[in-house]
């Protein structure tokens, strides 16, 4: 054990030692909030603007062209080439998507620039929504596509059919047409989604379930995606994502 002369240069030394020591803590927590400011965003991600004007909700496609510790500045929204008119202090909410989530937050316009390139400073926001993909929430939705069968090695082995799906989600599909499926059938599917977004995927028959009889036959298939782009996927994530939002706003969720 240490005497009282042994350790006196310890106990001297140690207020600094904790004020160095609560520094390093308080700048950590301020550089991590930093980083964290937008969630995982990066220069050039794709985004998506939703403006509540007086005659409705818009959404438009945007980009990050830059990230402050305060601010975000995003590709000013254009249509038909021609930039939308966002005044400061105009309301706005931002969504976006990585490899494990959908993040969404309300900001507000702060600054508009034209040049170099047309942009807009968005606030820094206090309450960013993260949404798990890995948990696919599935949805009622009547989405028109179209179908084929596909041999083991993917190539084509029918003509393309059409159907509506009855629900939806990240991890595959419910849908209801009158040609009968079975159980392991592999098939090629596309999806047309409103806002001309159109879904590539392939899956296999995971469940049928007969409906009416003779020539009101009709078949409920359920498909599990087994080869689908991220992109695709996040495709639909989105509109899930939209679809709920839009209930929520309505009262009926």
């Amino acid at each position: 054990m240490l005497s009282p002369v042994e350790l006196s240069p310890f106990l001297t030394d140690f207020p600094i030692f904790l004020v160095s020591v609560v520094l390093w803590l308080v700048l950590s927590k301020e550089r991590s909030f930093a980083m964290g400011t937008f969630g995982p965003i990066r220069i050039n991600q794709p985004i998506e603007i939703e403006v509540n004007f007086s005659l409705g909700i818009n959404k438009f496609k945007s980009r990050v062209e830059g990230i402050t510790e305060k601010n975000l500045i995003v590709a000013a929204p254009m249509v038909n080439g021609q930039i939308v008119p966002l005044k400061i202090g105009t309301q706005v909410t931002v969504s976006y998507l990585d490899n494990a989530a959908l993040y969404t937050f309300d900001t507000v316009v702060l600054a508009t620039d034209l040049k170099p390139v047309p942009t807009l400073t968005l606030d820094k926001p206090y309450n960013i929504k993260r949404v798990q993909r890995r948990n696919f929430v599935r949805i009622d939705a009547k989405i028109p596509m179209t179908f084929c069968l596909l041999k083991e090695n993917l190539e084509k082995n029918s003509d393309f059919y059409y159907a509506t799906t009855i629900d939806i989600s990240g991890g595959g599909i419910m849908f209801s047409t009158e040609n009968p499926l079975h159980l392991g059938d592999l098939l090629e599917i596309h999806m047309a989604f409103p806002d001309g977004v159109n879904v590539l995927a392939i899956g296999k028959v995971v469940r049928v379930i007969k409906n009416g009889q003779g020539d009101q036959q009709m078949y409920s298939v359920g498909i599990e995606f087994n080869i689908i782009e991220e992109s695709e996927r996040d495709k639909i994530i989105r509109y899930i994502f939209n679809q709920q939002r839009e209930l929520r706003r309505k009262g009926l969720l």
